[in-house]
């Protein structure tokens, strides 16, 4: 493989940005509705929904809601969701690596007169644990989408309640 092979193959390999979701991210770490940040960049709130959407957004509107958020526009271009919320789910567990399981595995052979080693295999215990870890991340990311939904609600009740005084 030459040099300009092993570039193409390494730009095939490379995780694409989705610009649209780190949109959606921005606007839900702010507490921000879509009306809201429509407002802020005037546009309507269903070019918001589009725009969420969408892989790539052009300059001139990334820009726009760059100023919105307050970061630059190659914040949005570059930064990986999804990437930076599993560096964060793993550095939460980074106390629980395999020598930690071990630890526990013996600590619990321990606990019950190594009766727990002729029940449950190492590799068994193993097993639990990493689909324990999968099981935590998932309930972390369903979290995180139920906050945002919560705190859309909330605004939008709060923004029904102005229009109905």
């Amino acid at each position: 493989m030459d040099n300009k092979e092993v570039i193409e193959h390494s730009a095939l390999r490379k995780k694409k940005i989705h610009q649209g979701k780190n949109i959606q991210h921005l606007r839900i770490d702010k507490n921000w509705t879509q009306l809201i940040l429509a407002e802020k960049i005037k546009v309507h709130q269903t070019d918001i929904s589009d725009l969420e959407k969408k892989e790539i957004i052009d300059d001139e509107t990334l820009e726009k809601l760059a100023n919105a958020f307050d970061v630059s526009a190659d914040d949005i271009k570059n930064f990986d969701f999804n990437e930076q919320f599993h560096r964060s789910i793993d550095n939460s567990y980074s106390t629980f690596n395999a020598s930690s399981a071990e630890n526990a595995h013996d600590s619990i052979n321990q606990y019950q007169g190594n009766q727990i080693g002729s029940i449950i295999p190492i590799e068994t215990f193993y097993k639990m644990y990493e689909d324990t870890l999968k099981l935590s991340t998932e309930k972390g990311e369903l979290m995180y989408q139920n906050i945002a939904l919560e705190n859309e609600n909330k605004l939008l009740k709060e923004k029904l309640k102005k229009y109905e005084s």
